[in-house]
């Protein structure tokens, strides 16, 4: 008698166990989905704008001409200079 008591116990425990953990394995599961749907949003945001940048129509992807790209040289040498000095 003592012992079918002890199983009843011991199954009784594990079936709220059981319970508990798929309480929490939802829980965990819900948090999951949600942080996996942010980042995916988040990469896909980035991905976004650098393809707006650099994508075949982008600001980037744009003839420069000559004189833009030495005054932008000339312009980070005098800085560079300037870092130095002070």
């Amino acid at each position: 008698v003592q012992d079918k008591r002890h199983l009843f116990e011991v199954e009784v425990l594990a079936s709220q166990t059981l319970c508990l953990v798929g309480s929490v394995g939802a829980a965990v599961s819900a948090v999951d989905d949600a942080f996996r749907r942010r980042a995916v949003q988040a990469v896909r945001r980035v991905l976004g704008g650098a393809f707006r940048l650099h994508g075949p129509w982008g600001v980037l992807a744009r003839t420069w001409p000559a004189g833009s790209m030495v005054l932008w040289v000339a312009i980070l040498l005098a800085a560079f200079l300037l870092l130095q000095f002070f």
